[in-house]
């Protein structure tokens, strides 16, 4: 996910691990059209696997800004962009040109490799340091748009500075970590990776 500065706040999804095994997949029908708007565990397409056809369910609320990807296309790497979410509506039409950056197949996968982990993160004193770790080693924290806005309507800051553990696929930040945060259960773990 990255933050383009000519483009409004916004996710640039890529195909989800479905299974402990899948390594790739295809879009094999998109439900949530381009400018239409989703629900947290509203199913937003559907993916054809090696072994069966699972459905992609959104983590969040938001719009579906631009498939990246058309239905039938072939098989898509793990972590490669399928699609591109927006909060607002409005913010659809300037996705219109967009392209996604593609990753290298070495950057792809250590989602993937995170995926099955993120499936029970419960124990939430047990990986707290995880997110400290990934911010101060310089490792990319993800998170969808609507947790990096409720981050700053909360006066949290940025996403990134805070040690959140991500529940969404991949270790991904979603909305509900962010209103289930709480600082003041974080200063010794922020001193501590200082």
């Amino acid at each position: 996910t990255r933050w383009f500065a000519s483009y409004p706040a916004h996710e640039v999804v890529g195909m989800p691990s479905l299974s402990p095994t899948m390594e790739s997949g295809t879009v094999s029908e998109w439900i949530v059209a381009e400018g239409s708007s989703f629900a947290a565990g509203e199913v937003i397409c559907s993916v054809e696997t090696d072994k069966a056809t699972v459905d992609f369910e959104a983590q969040d609320d938001g719009v579906v800004a631009k498939h990246l990807v058309e239905a039938g296309s072939g098989e898509i790497p793990c972590g490669t962009p399928i699609m591109v979410t927006v909060e607002e509506e409005g913010d659809v039409s300037a996705f219109k040109d967009f392209v996604a950056e593609i990753l290298e197949p070495e950057a792809a996968a250590p989602p993937a490799v995170e995926a099955p982990p993120a499936v029970a993160p419960t124990p939430s004193p047990v990986a707290a340091p995880t997110p400290a770790a990934a911010a101060s080693s310089g490792e990319r924290v993800i998170a969808s748009p609507r947790a990096h806005t409720l981050a700053k309507e909360k006066g949290y800051g940025e996403i990134f500075a805070l040690r959140i553990v991500g529940t969404g696929p991949g270790g991904r930040i979603v909305a509900q970590d962010v209103l289930e945060y709480d600082p003041s259960t974080v200063p010794a773990v922020a001193a501590a990776a200082e």
